[in-house]
């Protein structure tokens, strides 16, 4: 009787000790918070700017395609303006080539063809050869053409003169080729018909009035 009285007495006081060291839900659910705060920092949001980065990293990807695009629509410019003076060549050649075939053709007013033709007949008529319209006398395509000075004419430019030496223009002829200060054209002549002379000649060089770029 006496031992169970004592072991009575002795687990009170460490059934006590054990209800006030035990933690309830609510302590449990305290402590875990505090660890939780204590161990685990809350990741901070992602600023606009920070957001923004894989775009500016996507951004100075695409900047060199866009800039090869562009040095590919450069490049081809070139070959667009080689064309152009390929066919300027091929359009000047012929209407040289054009009239230089007529040398030896008699002169006739008002002629466009092998049996006959005036100055401004055998231009037009090389002219028409590469499809381009020109006016039909000498002072009409003076006129309409660009001048030039004539140390920068080329073939296929035109050379006007005053036959009678006056100031009235009334006589032209085709360049067909420019060495220095050499150069040559063709034109008919009321004498000797569709010829080949240069501008070194005295008889045409003091008649020169002007020069054209049709």
């Amino acid at each position: 009787m006496r031992n169970t009285f004592l072991c009575k007495t002795l687990a009170l006081p460490i059934l006590a000790a054990g209800i006030l060291s035990a933690c309830t839900p609510a302590k449990k659910v305290q402590r875990y918070d505090y660890l939780t705060n204590k161990k685990e920092t809350p990741v901070p949001a992602k600023t606009p700017s920070e957001s923004a980065r894989p775009h500016s990293t996507e951004t100075v990807k695409i900047t060199p395609a866009k800039e090869k695009e562009s040095e590919i629509v450069y490049s081809h410019s070139p070959k667009k303006e080689t064309v152009t003076e390929a066919e300027t060549a091929l359009g000047t050649s012929k209407v040289v080539k054009t009239a230089l075939s007529y040398v030896g053709t008699p002169y006739k007013y008002g002629g466009t063809s092998r049996k006959g033709m005036d100055c401004s007949g055998l231009v037009c008529t090389s002219f028409e050869a590469a499809n381009i319209s020109l006016p039909r006398t000498s002072s009409e395509m003076a006129s309409s053409g660009r001048a030039i000075p004539l140390k920068k004419v080329e073939p296929g430019h035109l050379l006007f003169f005053s036959a009678n030496n006056g100031s009235r223009i009334n006589h032209v002829g085709l360049v067909t080729q420019v060495k220095g200060d050499n150069i040559e054209f063709v034109h008919s002549t009321t004498s000797r018909g569709v010829r080949v002379d240069n501008m070194n000649d005295p008889y045409w060089s003091v008649r020169f009035r002007k020069a054209v770029t049709p």
